[in-house]
């Protein structure tokens, strides 16, 4: 059988592994392949991790954005003096949101790098 358009390569090969290449013999000679489902079944799988990755990335985004936004020096339109506790806070919050960036940066490559075929390198 050859690749449906709708199967990326990598996937294909993988259900073409020994262990999924099964052959169902229904009667009177019909066979059916089964490598087209078991490639979609690992395409949802894919996508489904990439979403999972996707949602971490939005979590971590908005923690990011609070970190800015509950940042006490920087919310601050000069309605009172700045106290060395609000500094303190302020960097606390600084440090926070680089965390926080990063690791929508990472989620962000993570799911892009799950949804990109592999070139089997």
């Amino acid at each position: 059988m050859t690749r449906p358009d709708d199967i990326p390569q990598d996937l294909w090969d993988a259900a073409e592994r020994p262990a999924c290449r099964v052959v169902i013999d229904v009667a009177a000679g019909q066979n059916w392949d089964i490598r087209p489902t078991i490639a979609r079944a690992i395409m949802a799988e894919r996508e489904r991790c990439a979403a999972i990755a996707d949602a971490y990335a939005e979590v971590n985004w908005e923690q990011c954005t609070d970190s800015i936004l509950l940042d006490p020096v920087l919310s601050n339109k000069g309605e009172r003096p700045l106290t060395k506790a609000d500094w303190e806070k302020a960097e606390d919050m600084a440090v926070d949101g680089t965390i926080h960036s990063s690791m929508y940066h990472a989620a962000t490559n993570i799911a892009a790098a799950i949804r990109t075929p592999s070139t089997g390198a």
